[in-house]
């Protein structure tokens, strides 16, 4: 009797607790496939892991979502290591596109902007370090008419690892430009 009590509690554990799903590298091949012929998408390619390989970014197009997906080039096949957003915001900035970069740390810059009137751009700087990617900061640009010509450019420090700012919080983590009052003492004028 009690080998049947023991087996009826294994077997309810193994039903209760499937294994993860995990994506191979053909699935992820088959999903950047996906994105490379919709045209809700763009992709570039950027050495995302500092190996010396092009790696790919996809991000959604402007007004279409704010989807980010990073595609580490490997074993001749791209594997998804990373699902996360392209900061953009539903009713603010948009994404305008996405660029290398190659100083320090930074491997990546994803650029946004206000797209209706005025002049508001943020550049977003990320970085790879320990298999990981961050947000390392904003560089934020931005004038108001009341001051003619004068661009206020604004660096705020993140440190926010971009895997956190996939979670349904994440974009509250984001640090944002200075209050217009304090941006005299907090940013420089271009």
């Amino acid at each position: 009797m009690k080998y049947i009590y023991f087996t009826f509690i294994f077997f309810s554990i193994i039903a209760c607790n499937p294994k993860p799903k995990i994506q191979n590298e053909k699935t992820d091949q088959k999903l950047l496939d996906y994105y490379m012929n919709n045209e809700d998408y763009f992709i570039r390619n950027i050495d995302l892991n500092k190996d010396g390989v092009m790696d790919k970014i996809v991000s959604n197009e402007k007004y279409y979502g704010e989807e980010l997906l990073l595609f580490i080039h490997h074993n001749e096949q791209y594997e998804l290591v990373l699902k996360t957003t392209n900061l953009s915001q539903d009713g603010g900035l948009v994404i305008g596109d996405i660029f290398p970069e190659n100083s320090n740390d930074d491997v990546f810059r994803i650029h946004t902007y206000f797209p209706d009137g005025g002049y508001f751009v943020a550049d977003h700087y990320i970085t790879y370090n320990n298999k990981n990617w961050t947000l390392d900061r904003t560089v934020y640009e931005t004038n108001d008419w009341k001051e003619g010509d004068n661009i206020h450019v604004c660096t705020v420090n993140q440190g926010i690892s971009l895997e956190a700012l996939n979670k349904e919080e994440g974009q509250e983590l984001v640090r944002y430009i200075p209050d217009e009052k304090d941006r005299d003492q907090l940013c420089n004028i271009k």
